[in-house]
């Protein structure tokens, strides 16, 4: 069985990091647990593979700068290459994801060839397509689910050849994806956003030093700003302040320590970056309801 556990384990330029196989096959089915295994939230990433989702289990809301989608059971979503976004439960149910992600390459082949020239680099490149939402009352979008669904089924039993089956599959939900996505097509470049690359350096900057004491200044001086142009850009590119992200992801960092390891409560609030186990406590209640302490009981 080939499926993973989506951890997002991401590099320091906040790119989510694919397995090592990757380079012999660059593509990766995944099995995503938010609510139980994410605590709810898939951190701000983006990734240069191309992500096709379902959704099995649940409500998801993912997120878009300027934009956010819902979605629930039986749909799912395209999301192009090197699109930011994060993802979150929508109430109190568990929610379940099928997920499928893979470099360009393995459907493109080199890139002069006319399978990339031609259909794969216009598609990725779209400056309005970052993403397209999936439902089985369009026929053609139902098609895609259905070999998305059998892709990932492919992928986890993992015969003799399932490589070739899962390319095939990609190389097919591909062909559609661009025969109905003509419109985007007009627009083939992705002109620059200045401000959007400036929150990803600020992003990829918390999520690489959030260990550290870090100030707004610090956070500013990552992507050459004021404090106060820091503030506005963060805002409105993704919604929140700098600092609330970084209490967030040290939280959400906290919250898979006290999973996954014994760590004394005290060790994880250093290991995290906060100083004040009072403190910790305190933002870690206002997330989960809980203490660190109950939370790990009632959990593990």
């Amino acid at each position: 069985m080939t499926i993973k556990y989506c951890e997002l384990d991401l590099e320091d330029d906040k790119k989510q990091i694919s397995p090592s196989e990757s380079l012999l096959f660059p593509c990766t089915a995944y099995f995503t647990d938010i609510k139980n295994r994410m605590m709810g939230t898939l951190p701000w990433h983006w990734h240069e593979e191309i992500e096709l989702l379902i959704v099995k289990k649940g409500s998801v809301k993912i997120t878009f700068p300027q934009e956010a989608i819902t979605l629930t059971v039986g749909q799912g979503c395209f999301i192009n290459s090197n699109t930011l976004h994060t993802a979150h439960t929508i109430g109190a149910d568990d929610c379940i994801l099928h997920s499928i992600l893979f470099l360009p390459i393995l459907i493109s082949g080199p890139v002069e060839s006319i399978f990339n020239q031609q259909y794969v680099r216009p598609l990725i490149t779209a400056g309005n397509l970052p993403y397209q939402i999936l439902n089985s009352c369009v026929d053609w979008q139902r098609a895609v689910l259905e070999t998305l669904e059998a892709a990932y089924s492919i992928h986890e039993k993992s015969a003799v050849g399932f490589e070739w089956e899962v390319r095939t599959c990609m190389a097919n939900i591909w062909q559609m994806l661009l025969t109905h996505s003509q419109e985007s097509l007009k627009n083939p470049l992705k002109t620059s956003d200045n401000a959007l690359e400036r929150v990803k350096t600020m992003v990829a900057f918390i999520q690489s030093n959030y260990y550290t004491p870090i100030s707004l200044a610090d956070i500013a001086a990552s992507a050459n700003l004021s404090e106060r142009e820091c503030l506005r850009t963060f805002k409105k590119g993704i919604n929140i302040s700098p600092m609330q992200y970084l209490n967030q992801y040290r939280i959400n960092v906290a919250t898979k320590h006290l999973l996954d390891t014994d760590y004394d409560v005290t060790v994880i609030c250093t290991e995290v970056g906060i100083d004040n186990p009072s403190y910790f406590s305190k933002k870690f209640k206002e997330v989960h309801g809980l203490t660190p302490t109950e939370f790990r009981k009632q959990k593990v």
